[in-house]
Parts: C-alpha cells; structure tokens; sequence
C-alpha cells in the first residue's frame, strides 16, 4: 500500500511538474525567432480576411499548409492575440504527445510514465513544445499514426486503429506537406518488409480513403481559389525545397551531418 501511494504522489508531483514547465515559460519572453513572429502573423491576418488562405502582409503565403494556422486562430479567439495564444497550440500538442506515449507504454512496458518522461525531458522535445512552429503539431499528428499502426498490426481484427493511423497522417501533411505521408509511410514500408507482412483488402482501401477524404478538401478549394497555388505550394515547397531546386531560394543548404547533429543534441541528456 505505501508502495502504491509513493508511486501515486510521484506521478501527481511529475504531472504538475510538466504542467507548469509547460505553461508558464509560454509568457516569459517576446516572439524571438523569424519563424514564430511570421507564422503568428499570418494567424492574425488570417483571422482578419480569411481563414482558408494563410496570408503574409495581406498576401497568400503558400510556404505552409494551414492547420498549425487554424490552431493559433482558435487560440486568439479564445485568448486574444499575443504570445501565449500564439505558442499555446505547440504546448498543447506537447502534452498530447505526452498522453498518446503514456497510453501506448501502460499496456507494454512495467513503468510505462518512463517514455513520456524521457520525452518531455530532451532538450529538442521540450524546446519545441515552447515555439510557434510547426514541428510540434507535426510530432503529435506522427505520433499517432505510427503507434496507431502499430496498434493495427498487433489486433488486425480491429480496423479502426488504422482508420485511425491514416486520418492522423491527413492531419500531418495538412500540417507541414507531404512529409505527413512520406515519412510514416517509409517506417511502415520498411516495418512490413522486415516483418514480411502486408496489408490487403478492404482496410486498406478504406485508410487511403480516410487520408484522402481529409487531405484534399483545402487543396482543391487553394486550386480553384488561389492562382499559382500548385506550383509554388505542391512543385516548389514539397519538391523544390527538398530536392534543394527552390525559387527563389530561402534557406542554405545543411551539411551531410546537420540531422544527425541534431539528433544527438535533440534527446539530450539521453543521448
């Protein structure tokens, strides 16, 4: 019995730990890096004119898709536009990310508040969870897919986990393009050349109908609305920017070690 409540208070103490460490540092300093006060200006503006078009000094700014946008609209309605309400989607989407490991780890592992724990305590997870940027919201929707896949293949008799998988991916690229598909996509390609399975039949058809029901509807409505939206968003920031062919050219590019460099300092301290 004391076993369990040192157990039970430690876990309130960690919860309110994260809690705090998550909240308060929202408010303690102005907009600092290019990125933030960009895309917390394109939310307002398009609060201002119109929420489908992410706009950059009342023009159409076709660098991003638009759900990390909507999320930071939502949070200016709610709590008016300024720091906290911008960076409060990336806080939010940090602790989801907290909650669907922690769910996933109770069933599989003897102390399953270790990965969240883990998690919440390297210094990329924990820095990115405080920025208006995209990559927290992307980590949350990647999160999901591949341990909703993953639930998948484990009870292929239940459908609806990758149902659930492919709605989370949709939900990826209309955060930040189609690295939403592409990368979970190589993990399960590879999961299942490794493991020597497939998937057939009619969950598979309904996932990619669950993906595509979700991801097409803004794209077609920017085509028919937006001239010059599948060039400069589908040609030239998926595959211009990847393949380094990008006009006008906005950023240098990395050394062959840059990912790897950031890996170690990302999950810092358990490097």
């Amino acid at each position: 019995m004391l076993s369990f409540v040192t157990r039970s208070r430690a876990a309130t103490i960690l919860i309110l730990a994260i809690l705090v460490l998550t909240f308060v540092p929202l408010t303690l300093r102005p907009l600092f890096n290019l990125n933030e006060g960009l895309y917390a200006e394109a939310a307002r503006e398009m609060l201002a004119h119109n929420p489908l078009i992410p706009r950059l000094d009342g023009m159409p700014y076709l660098e991003k898709p638009p759900i990390l946008y909507w999320l930071i609209m939502l949070s200016y309605k709610i709590f008016g536009v300024g720091k906290f309400a911008a960076r409060l989607p990336s806080a939010l989407a940090a602790l989801g990310t907290l909650l669907v490991v922690a769910r996933f780890a109770r069933t599989r592992f003897r102390e399953p508040l270790w990965p969240a724990v883990i998690l919440f305590s390297s210094v990329g997870f924990y820095m990115m969870s405080q920025l208006v940027l995209f990559d927290m919201t992307f980590t949350f929707f990647h999160t999901i897919t591949l341990l909703a896949f993953y639930a998948y293949i484990e009870r292929p008799e239940e459908p609806s986990r990758l149902m659930l998988a492919a709605a989370a991916s949709a939900l990826a690229c209309l955060t930040k393009g189609l690295i939403g598909i592409v990368l979970p996509g190589l993990v399960v390609i590879a999961f299942l050349a490794l493991e020597r399975r497939t998937i057939r039949g009619l969950p598979f058809l309904a996932a990619w109908g669950v993906f595509f029901l979700i991801v097409l509807p803004w794209h077609i409505w920017m085509m028919q609305h937006v001239p010059g939206f599948f060039d400069r968003y589908i040609i030239q920031e998926q595959f211009g920017r990847f393949l380094g062919t990008l006009k006008p050219m906005d950023y240098r590019r990395p050394p062959f070690y840059y990912n790897f460099e950031h890996l170690l300092l990302g999950i810092f301290p358990w490097t």
